[in-house]
């Protein structure tokens, strides 16, 4: 049909041997689709080929490096030093007023461990004379003598020895226990004057507030005593 008029009547082999407009409609479907099909088939070549290259250049893509300059690791560096020197100095000023009432039990407990440290020395001299005194060349009467002196000075020298062990560590103890009830006294006055809010803040329980009085008590008390002694 053409404008609503039969133009052509027939069987679709009839219409294709008369060559006229039924010939023609049915040659261009043809040509479109020949051509969908050439050009569906040129994009799946360019894709293909495009997913190729970008697969031949994925390998020559570097992986990213975290380079840090060398500026921040040398402050990292000198910033351990610093801190231990802050840490240090906070414990000097915290500690130096607490101390300085016992300043003499300190001198004292630091006599007393400086002779227990000197007697190993002076064992060694008695020993060493005491092996110079029993040598064979000398005569009976001065190996006598000289071994009755050198176990009196022996037995003077454990005598001093134990009373040295004794003011040390019990001098030490009792620095010890003052500085410990010192800080657990100043820490309980620093929650005492703390107001109701901050107590209640927090999820603060009771046994928490009394960690705060034992933590530093205990924590001074592991490094004192018969540890700085010995």
């Amino acid at each position: 049909m053409k404008k609503g008029n039969i133009i052509e009547q027939g069987t679709h082999d009839q219409l294709m041997s008369l060559d006229g407009s039924y010939a023609d409609m049915i040659r261009l479907q043809t040509v479109k689709s020949n051509e969908n099909g050439a050009s569906s088939s040129r994009t799946s070549l360019d894709s293909h080929h495009v997913d190729r290259i970008s697969n031949e250049k994925d390998p020559l893509i570097l992986p990213e490096v975290d380079i840090t300059p060398a500026s921040d690791h040398e402050k990292s560096s000198l910033a351990e030093p610093i801190k231990g020197s802050v840490i240090a100095g906070s414990i000097r000023k915290t500690m130096g007023p607490l101390v300085r009432p016992y300043t003499l039990l300190v001198f004292v407990a630091f006599f007393a461990a400086l002779i227990v440290g000197g007697q190993y020395s002076g064992s060694g001299l008695l020993f060493g004379n005491i092996m110079g005194v029993m040598s064979p060349c000398n005569r009976p009467d001065y190996i006598r003598s000289q071994g009755a002196f050198l176990s009196g000075m022996w037995f003077m020298l454990a005598c001093i020895e134990f009373l040295a062990n004794f003011a040390s560590w019990a001098v030490f103890g009792l620095i010890s226990e003052r500085l410990i009830y010192k800080v657990r006294n100043m820490s309980l006055q620093t929650l005492l004057r703390q107001p109701l809010q901050w107590h209640e803040s927090d999820a603060r329980s009771p046994s928490q507030l009394l960690e705060y009085i034992t933590k530093d008590g205990n924590s001074l008390a592991g490094f004192s005593g018969s540890i700085i002694g010995t």
